[in-house]
């Protein structure tokens, strides 16, 4: 069975691309740099490695992101969250395994 990880990068990478990818080509394979994360299953460090390239603060990168994502079935809702650390923004994954497996089950 493959990793929340293993499922989530490329939808993220996907959602970047989507967001970003017409205006900078480069980040259209970009790193979706993916975590753990203390408050959810995964966390997606993206936000913070892309904002100074694409000269929006974090939590806007974040939404554009959200704004592309597709998680239906294999993630609970997702949350833009600037608890993690005081001055930045993540964007956080909450991955159900379950639906991790209906996924597998499906392709």
């Amino acid at each position: 069975m493959p990793s929340p990880s293993e499922v989530l990068a490329p939808r993220v990478t996907a959602a970047i691309a989507a967001a970003f990818g017409a205006e900078y080509p480069e980040l259209r394979d970009a790193d979706p740099v993916l975590r753990p994360s203390q408050f959810a299953d995964l966390q997606v460090n993206a936000p913070l490695a892309l904002a100074k390239k694409v000269r929006m603060p974090p939590r806007e990168v974040a939404a554009q992101i959200l704004a592309h994502l597709d998680l239906d079935g294999i993630a609970e809702p997702v949350e833009i969250s600037g608890r993690l650390i005081q001055s930045n923004r993540m964007l956080e994954l909450r991955a159900d395994p379950g639906s991790i497996r209906r996924l597998e089950k499906r392709e």
